[in-house]
């Protein structure tokens, strides 16, 4: 499987709320190891930048199809490679939650997004699509960092809402589907943002917000997992 055929398909069936079979998701899971340098031992220079990933092998050149689990479409190298390993590391740990081997992955990756400028949130270009990435990244893998979860919570939402900059509607669904993720008390802010963004005068509640941004994710999905 590719890298965006596993990403799509667990994003898949969160967003349908159709658990995976066993034989799935074994499917899955060796499917991830595929594209995991389990034998490299990074490490991290925390007077440096490390932007690079570390354990997940990506094509240098973006492929001509690919698109995050909205539908949008990175137009750096950088957003590219930091979705792909941040999201496989997110599934990897979801699917094989109490699997001890993989800690030192997820512990040396957090240290990484510490030292990037998008660890400690970045508003500039597709830093700003990665910060998104990244806040899913910790909220799943390190639910205990409260404080780093709303550092980022807090300044994705007031950029978006103060329109700092024009961002694409798959951005903001991007962010709005990570908050309905964290199962916080974010839906104000989640309808607020859509009904800024969306011009649908039907999304006026939270089953249809939610419905919404499932159906976002499902469009995409759709088109590309077989």
């Amino acid at each position: 499987m590719t890298l965006q055929s596993i990403i799509d398909t667990y994003n898949y069936s969160t967003a349908t709320g159709c658990r995976l079979t066993k034989k799935a998701s074994d499917e899955l899971y060796e499917a991830i190891l595929q594209h995991i340098n389990l034998e490299t031992d990074p490490k991290v220079d925390p007077n440096k930048r490390n932007m690079t990933t570390l354990y997940v092998s990506v094509e240098q050149e973006i492929p001509e199809d690919f698109m995050t689990f909205t539908g949008y479409r990175p137009s750096t190298k950088i957003l590219y490679h930091n979705y792909c390993e941040l999201e496989l590391l997110r599934i990897l740990s979801k699917l094989r939650p109490e699997d001890r081997r993989y800690i030192c992955l997820y512990e040396t990756t957090k240290e990484r997004i510490k030292t990037s400028c998008f660890g400690s949130f970045c508003p500039r270009g597709e830093c700003f699509e990665i910060s998104i990435i990244a806040l899913r990244f910790i909220a799943t893998v390190f639910p205990e960092e409260r404080l780093w979860i709303d550092m980022y919570v807090g300044n994705i939402a007031r950029t978006i809402l103060n329109e700092e900059r024009q961002f694409s509607k798959r951005t903001v669904l991007m962010f709005c589907q990570v908050l309905s993720e964290l199962r916080r008390e974010k839906d104000g802010l989640v309808i607020d943002l859509l009904l800024s963004y969306l011009d649908d005068k039907h999304l006026h509640n939270k089953s249809v917000i939610t419905s919404a941004i499932n159906d976002c994710i499902l469009y995409s999905s759709l088109r590309r997992v077989a």
